[in-house]
């Protein structure tokens, strides 16, 4: 069992750094580069196996529009990784996740949410999508590509397919609304398409920025459609949800207290195919020291 880290976002607003504008998590690489690279720290003090760069809101064109070099940003945002794991004095086995966001986060108008792109065609997601994993995956520093909160099955297809032009590990967490992506397509028919476009370096499938109500039954679902596809059985399931407070996205504020966050996870590690588990929105250092207790607990039995 792999402990992923937490929010990276939500944890710099904690400590008053400014995230808001196009670039939100990837404004702090320029600008608040120490704190980055704490949180990084942090995290891995905190027992977190892996660790993601603050790439998921960079990308070639709204770096471009904010006047910067994208190779220069990515190579500051995986540095910055680097830099915390040579830091920390337990780095042994600690791996670094290249984030790769949804097309949707660069539009910021919450269609990682809802799946809807509008006329966009594959060749706009491909160039799109491009530049940042041409670079993760050639990057020496990193270990395993993360693409996060995919909303679209279009999207889908377009990340495996760039995906099976590189031989760097992979997983794949989607956006879900129950058992099915954001956009309606059900789960069964995304592992079913996975299955059948089989790429041995896709070691994970599963979910994440999602409620901890929700966690359970995905959870359920893709352990079933998992054991019964062909090339995929071996393959684990990825799972960090948010920490239960609820998001308006209008205001752009969070309410509620989090809730059942690390009940949630331990229901869902009864399934043996749980093999990365970690924290999105609103979790913090805290709650992956939890989750690395209950995993050595759950190991030790």
């Amino acid at each position: 069992m792999l402990l992923l880290d937490g929010a990276l976002g939500t944890e710099l607003e904690k400590r008053g750094v400014d995230v808001s504008g196009g670039l939100w998590s990837g404004r702090a690489v320029l600008d608040s580069a120490d704190t980055v690279r704490a949180i990084h720290l942090d995290y891995m003090r905190s027992g977190a196996n892996i660790v993601l760069t603050a790439t998921y809101q960079l990308c070639d064109a709204n770096i471009e529009q904010n006047h910067q070099d994208p190779h220069a940003v990515y190579t500051q945002a995986v540095g910055l990784c680097a830099q915390a794991r040579r830091d920390y004095e337990g780095d042994a086995g600690v791996k670094i996740a290249g984030s790769i966001g949804p097309y949707g986060a660069y539009l910021a108008d919450g269609s990682e949410y809802t799946g809807n792109y509008g006329s966009v065609t594959d060749a706009q997601l491909r160039a799109f999508h491009e530049g940042r994993f041409r670079f993760l995956a050639q990057s020496s520093d990193v270990d395993v590509l993360a693409l996060e909160t995919i909303p679209s099955f279009q999207e889908i297809r377009v990340l495996a397919e760039l995906a099976s032009t590189q031989e760097k590990p992979w997983y794949l967490s989607l956006s879900v609304r129950e058992t099915a992506l954001v956009d309606g397509t059900p789960l069964a028919h995304v592992v079913s398409w996975l299955d059948s476009h089989y790429d041995r370096n896709l070691v994970a499938v599963g979910v994440n920025c999602c409620g901890v109500r929700v966690a359970l039954p995905v959870v359920e679902e893709l352990d079933r459609q998992l054991s019964n596809s062909q090339n995929l059985r071996n393959a684990r399931i990825v799972l960090y949800p948010n920490s239960g407070e609820v998001y308006d996205g209008t205001t752009k504020t969070w309410s509620g207290e989090p809730s059942h966050f690390v009940e949630a996870v331990k229901q869902c590690l009864q399934y043996k195919r749980v093999g990365i588990v970690g924290g999105c929105c609103r979790t913090g250092p805290a709650d992956i020291r939890q989750l690395r207790t209950l995993i050595d607990e759950s190991d030790s039995h």
